[in-house]
């Protein structure tokens, strides 16, 4: 029993795990999101804190209806409760800079430049600060001369500003040239979902603990499933629904509804596909000593993984930031943190590109992470067996 208790208790933490925030769909009114606003704010800072975007909605209808003061004032009140909501920081630095208020709504535009991960917003603040936007990237074409160097291909939405910032970064860790060239494709649809990393986790502990426990040795037997069989997901749900009676009448019903809910949330892409996708780009350009890195901020997986940062061979590399942005960790926006994460992984799938060795030392920004904690706990530069691995490389 008590491994099917394992996974029941994993299923209704997935349902848990995948209930959407409910707020009201209908449209109120003005007057209504003030009563609102106002029930909110009369709240104690914590209270007020989690519902503070009812505020700020009401802050933004006002000024839809040109009610300047009423909605500065709201929107003070909610960045008194929540200064990290840089989009209305934005909103607050221009009505101060309408206001003739010019210092202090630049320093809420320099606070969002160096804050924000979100290419919107920091196009934005770039706009009204009077700074250029990065140019364009050319597509790709040959590179002269036979020299190591690095391509970064920028695949799906991946934001400038960190592709440009890594260009530099790396290229002066790994002392060769660094360039951003486009590609023109056409990219796969996902191909997994909430439902399948929640069939692929159930997978991986079957796997793994599965087939020392009885009854699901004897359930699989019932169902003449072998652990081959498990690769299919459509037999994880038949061996779920045969083991989760057991933890009550409304199991099967509660993990088939977390399955239904689950369907078409957090989307995946196969890694490999897109590194076939990046392969072919770039074949008719290749040369000898260049490594072509593909990044994306989309969530990427291969095989039995539930997700991957990086995945790279000789041919070349992709790498995912979709799990070091604030967004997906629910941290405080911080430019400077998902930097060195992704300037960690590209490190990383630049030397598999090249086939320089993994060293064993642990806080090497090339050393494996098991997850974001080992990922953040590297230093973010290259240890002497990594960087005279790269410098043995360029000098052959």
């Amino acid at each position: 029993m008590h491994r099917i208790h394992i996974l029941h208790i994993f299923a209704l933490f997935q349902i848990v795990s995948i209930t959407v925030y409910a707020q009201d769909v209908s449209t109120p009114t003005i007057q209504e999101l003030k009563e609102q606003a106002d029930a909110v704010l009369s709240r104690s800072n914590v209270s007020a804190r989690r519902d503070i975007y009812v505020v700020f909605k009401l802050a933004d209808k006002l000024l839809e209806i040109k009610e300047i003061d009423s909605a500065e004032k709201y929107l003070i009140k909610g960045l008194q409760h929540n200064p990290w909501d840089l989009e209305h920081q934005i909103v607050y630095a221009n009505l101060l800079k309408a206001k003739g208020m010019q210092a202090t709504s630049m320093e809420k535009l320099n606070l969002v430049l160096k804050y924000a991960e979100s290419e919107t917003l920091i196009d934005e603040a770039r706009f009204l600060l009077n700074i250029p936007p990065i140019p364009d990237f050319q597509y790709i074409q040959p590179l002269a001369g036979t020299s190591h160097c690095v391509v970064l291909v920028p695949l799906q939405n991946c934001e400038k500003w960190l592709i440009s910032r890594l260009q530099t970064d790396i290229s002066k860790i790994l002392e060769i040239p660094v360039h951003i060239q486009r590609i023109k494709a056409d990219y796969p649809k996902p191909n997994r979902d909430l439902r399948g990393q929640i069939l692929n986790r159930i997978r991986r502990q079957i796997n793994n603990e599965g087939i020392k426990d009885p009854q699901i040795t004897f359930s699989m037997k019932q169902l003449n499933l072998n652990m081959a069989d498990i690769k299919n997901d459509q037999n994880i749900v038949r061996l779920m629904e045969h083991l989760l009676p057991a933890n009550g009448p409304t199991a099967v019903e509660q993990f088939n509804s977390a399955l239904k809910e689950a369907e078409g949330k957090n989307p995946q892409w196969n890694a490999d596909e897109l590194l076939s996708v990046l392969v072919k780009s770039v074949v008719s350009y290749r040369r000898k000593n260049v490594a072509y890195l593909g990044i994306t901020d989309e969530d990427i997986y291969e095989k039995n993984y539930n997700f991957l940062f990086g995945w790279a061979s000789a041919k070349g590399g992709v790498m995912s930031y979709h799990r070091f942005s604030a967004t997906f960790t629910n941290e405080l926006p911080n430019q400077s943190r998902l930097l060195k994460r992704a300037k960690m992984q590209a490190l990383s799938s630049i030397g598999h590109i090249f086939g320089v060795t993994r060293c064993t030392n642990p806080t090497c920004a090339r050393a494996y992470p098991d997850n974001l904690s080992e990922h953040d706990a590297k230093e973010g530069s290259l240890c002497i067996q990594c960087a005279e691995g790269f410098k043995k490389l360029f000098e052959q």
